[in-house]
C-alpha cells in the first residue's frame, strides 16, 4: 500500500492517476476535431455526392467563366474521367468555338477547378436539342 501512495504521489497533479490531463485531452481534441472536418469530403466522395456538389458548383459559375454570351449557347454538359464534355446549341456556334474558345474555356476551367480535375474539354452539339423539337 505504501509503495501505491508513492506511486500516485509521483504523478503530475494535472493527470487523475487514469493518464488523463487537460493538455492530452486537447490534443486529442484537436485530432478528432480534424479528422471530423477530413471526414466530410471523404465521405462525400464515397457517396459520388461531391460530383453533385462540383457540378451545381460549375453550373452556377458558368457564365462568369466563359462569358454571358457564350452561356447563352452552350452549357457544361457530363463529366467523365477529366473530360468535360461542352454542348453547344448550333453548328454554327459549335465549329467557332472550336476553333476560337476552346483554349481560353479550358484555361479559365483549370485555373477555378485545377488542371488535375479538368483535362481536356470535348466540345459538341447538345444532344437534348433533339428532344426539344
Amino acid at each position: 500500500m505504501h509503495r501505491a501512495v508513492m506511486t500516485a504521489r509521483k504523478r503530475s497533479p494535472r493527470t487523475a492517476g487514469n493518464g488523463w490531463s487537460p493538455a492530452r485531452s486537447r490534443s486529442l481534441h484537436d485530432i478528432h476535431a480534424r479528422s471530423a472536418g477530413d471526414l466530410l469530403p471523404r465521405l462525400m466522395k464515397e457517396l459520388g455526392l461531391d460530383a453533385d456538389v462540383w457540378r451545381e458548383t460549375l453550373q452556377e459559375d458558368w457564365k462568369e467563366l466563359v462569358g454571358p454570351q457564350v452561356a447563352r449557347h452552350a452549357r457544361p454538359g457530363r463529366f467523365e474521367r477529366g473530360t468535360l464534355y461542352v454542348y453547344v446549341t448550333h453548328s454554327i456556334w459549335l465549329s467557332e468555338l472550336q476553333r476560337h474558345g476552346h483554349k481560353q474555356i479550358l484555361a479559365n476551367l483549370q485555373e477555378r477547378y485545377g488542371a488535375s480535375r479538368i483535362k481536356r474539354l470535348r466540345l459538341q452539339l447538345d444532344p437534348d436539342l433533339d428532344k426539344q423539337a
